[in-house]
């Protein structure tokens, strides 16, 4: 008894694997998508070469 129920675990956690990895890789693909779209709508931005290149640390 003891083989079927080793092979039922084996199973168990291929089937846990397959759909954590499945999970993963769909939520790559949702970030890649989400982050694409951010970089099409950025604002483009028409500043002066100084600013942003100083950081007051002062408190």
């Amino acid at each position: 008894m003891e083989i079927g129920a080793s092979t039922s675990t084996n199973v168990k956690q291929a089937t846990e694997t397959f759909v954590l990895k499945k999970a993963m890789e769909v939520s790559s693909d949702t970030m890649q998508t989400l982050m694409a779209s951010v970089e099409q709508n950025a604002p483009k931005t028409n500043n002066p070469a100084h600013l942003g290149q100083n950081v007051d640390v002062k408190a």
